[in-house]
């Protein structure tokens, strides 16, 4: 069995969840204050009750932002509870200078660090059709464990040579999928006075076919229905991810759009902050 302990209960941590217990290769803890007891799953509520979890083999994080990063791991090494030198699998979106940050601190206190940021959403995380931008230096029986915990959560890895790269990496696709999103709020058919008949068609055309049609047919028919209370992605993460992509991303003149997307994206009141990002793509009022 391979022991794995998941931090938090978010949109894509609770579907990896929900793949990695059907397969018996795997025995899953998981440290959340807010999920309720399963029968598959020992829940534990405090970071202290990690000294009753033996043997550890890999650790799987998925933070919202650095914040929340960075007290979880300093609270590992202030309480020297982990002896087992785990794999750190961290699944978040962060600043290339938090990863080598975090893979300094967990390499020289805790085990070993695995960068590991993904996309696919909640239907890729519930699906196991996630795509995992991999950096990792494990070999032998670790790397065989980490294979195997990859194969069940993930549809495709890229793997990349050097640290931070899948980060760097991860900011610029994620940049580039919100500035084609936007698109969407300008050259959406339903705000062209076709008639219903014609809309329809062209609605197809876009869904279906041409360069498009990929963006098109997983988020047009949620922003035409205004279903932005099904949350695939958070709008504060993808603000979260156009911020640390400013930062340390991109430069010169590339910094005066992505400040324009930045701020079309922070137009909308905190309480939309929690609905899908698709709402980006919603022309008239909310």
């Amino acid at each position: 069995m391979i022991n794995v302990l998941v931090i938090g209960y978010g949109v894509m941590t609770s579907g990896v969840i929900k793949r990695v217990v059907k397969n018996k290769k795997f025995n899953v803890t998981i440290l959340s204050r807010h999920v309720s007891q399963d029968s598959d799953i020992r829940v534990i509520r405090k970071v202290s009750e990690l000294e009753d979890v033996e043997n550890v083999d890999i650790i799987l994080t998925c933070f919202k932002n650095i914040s929340e990063s960075k007290k979880f791991f300093l609270s590992l090494i202030n309480t020297k509870t982990l002896l087992c030198k785990p794999i750190f699998l961290d699944m978040s979106t962060s600043k290339i200078s938090y990863v080598k940050y975090l893979k300094a601190i967990i390499e020289k206190e805790l085990g070993d660090f695995v960068e590991c940021p993904v996309t696919g959403s909640k239907l890729g995380s519930l699906n196991g059709d996630l795509s995992l931008f991999i950096h990792h230096s494990l070999e032998g029986e670790k790397k065989k464990k980490l294979f195997n915990l990859f194969n069940c959560i993930s549809k495709k890895q890229y793997f990349f040579e050097e640290d931070t790269a899948p980060t760097k990496f991860k900011l610029l696709y994620n940049t580039w999928g919100a500035a084609i999103l936007y698109t969407l709020k300008l050259f959406n058919p339903t705000s062209y006075d076709f008639s219903k008949k014609d809309e329809s068609v062209a609605l197809e055309i876009v869904k279906r076919d041409g360069w498009m049609s990929l963006v098109c047919s997983s988020k047009l028919d949620q922003i035409n229905n205004k279903n932005f209370d099904d949350v695939h992605f958070k709008l504060e993460y993808m603000v979260k991810d156009l911020n640390y992509a400013l930062e340390e991303v991109f430069y010169n003149n590339e910094t005066k759009m992505i400040q324009y997307l930045i701020g079309k994206y922070c137009d909308f009141d905190e309480k939309y902050m929690e609905y899908d990002f698709s709402i980006i793509g919603k022309g008239d009022k909310l």
